[in-house]
């Protein structure tokens, strides 16, 4: 450029003419001008790096949050997968070991040990409604309600929230009252074998009843009439009972 004094030639970056001396108002308004975008570039740079800041905190914190969810969906499915496959591999090998199984637990329920029959059977995750075990399936139902039962007089008797417990127990008894209808075993076709799994079922009967004279004092006229009750009339004579016998446990559930 030129300049305006003399003519001479100079630059942007040259303050003062050399050649004439004169200030170089151009040079003086570049200056000024290139300062200003400076500032405006330090500020804008400044905003950027805080605003990255942030959202790398963020993003961070959302990474972490996705990492953690996707772990546990990944638990989830590997024990939910561990617990299928391993439930499957036992009920092929007790499909092997039928004979040696219904051994042990025809064993079982000779010896009245229900625990031990309701504990092998879960342990080794047998299937009553299998072909190998269908002989099974209302002797286990019942057991079932056994066990169940035998757990919720517990409860009563150790005066653990006993109203709630008594309820429980008259549920499980309807249950269990139900397996006295023979048309339930009917899917057992060796009229033997009937007879014998039926009579499996009177026996675990017979321990029921023995539980509730025991730690209900049921009499043996209401052991009689209780299967033979409505749900609402057999639980307000547990209830009574229950009562009159473990009032502490009533006193917990109201509390």
């Amino acid at each position: 450029m030129k300049c305006p004094h003399c003519g001479g030639e100079i630059t942007l970056e040259q303050k003062y003419c050399p050649y004439c001396g004169n200030l170089n108002e151009a040079a003086q308004k570049h200056v000024a001008d290139m300062a200003h975008y400076q500032r405006a570039y330090e500020e804008t740079e400044n905003e950027l790096r805080q605003k990255s800041r942030r959202f790398s905190g963020v993003w961070v914190r959302l990474v972490i949050l996705a990492g953690v969810i996707l772990l546990t969906i990944a638990t989830m499915i590997v024990t939910s997968n561990y617990y299928s496959i391993r439930s499957d591999s036992l009920q092929r090998e007790a499909a092997r070991n039928a004979e040696s199984y219904t051994r042990i637990l025809d064993d079982c329920l000779e010896q009245q040990d229900y625990l031990s029959f309701y504990s092998f059977v879960h342990a080794r995750s047998i299937r009553p409604y299998a072909d190998e075990f269908r002989n099974y399936e209302c002797v286990y139902w019942a057991v079932n309600e056994y066990v169940l039962s035998y757990e919720y007089l517990m409860d009563i008797v150790c005066g653990r929230n006993a109203e709630r417990n008594v309820g429980y127990l008259n549920t499980s008894l309807d249950s269990f009252y139900r397996y006295q209808d023979e048309e339930r075993w009917r899917d057992i076709e060796d009229s033997q074998a009937r007879e014998k799994y039926l009579g499996y079922y009177q026996n675990i009967t017979d321990n029921l009843n023995g539980l509730l004279k025991v730690y209900l004092g049921l009499s043996d006229q209401q052991i009689k009439e209780l299967a033979g009750m409505t749900t609402a009339k057999r639980g307000a004579l547990l209830e009574d009972q229950a009562l009159k016998l473990y009032p502490k446990g009533f006193e917990e559930g109201q509390s």
